[in-house]
């Protein structure tokens, strides 16, 4: 999910301001989104008014395989189809 947004980051970056454009939000939304995940699953996670953290957790909780299987209705759109009005959703 983060590598999606971050694919998505790289190609709006022109839309985001010059003065929000310095090295730390580009490190954490371009080029290396995943970088808090590279050591495990945390914990508890936190930053300027942000924080979440794991309070209950079970190996053993059985999951829906339907959970993994992508709608036969799924549609894919990119960026640019949004910004050109392809999609059929409004700005």
């Amino acid at each position: 999910f983060h590598t999606i947004l971050a694919s998505d980051s790289a190609t709006t970056i022109n839309n985001t301001p010059a003065d929000m454009q310095d090295p730390c939000m580009m490190r954490l939304s371009i080029f290396n989104p995943v970088e808090h995940l590279e050591h495990g699953f945390p914990l508890r996670e936190w930053k300027p008014g942000y924080t979440r953290s794991l309070v209950d957790f079970n190996e053993q909780q059985p999951l829906d395989e339907t959970l993994f299987q992508i709608p036969k209705d799924y549609q894919q759109y990119s960026v640019e189809d949004y910004r050109q009005g392809k999609t059929g959703f409004s700005h």
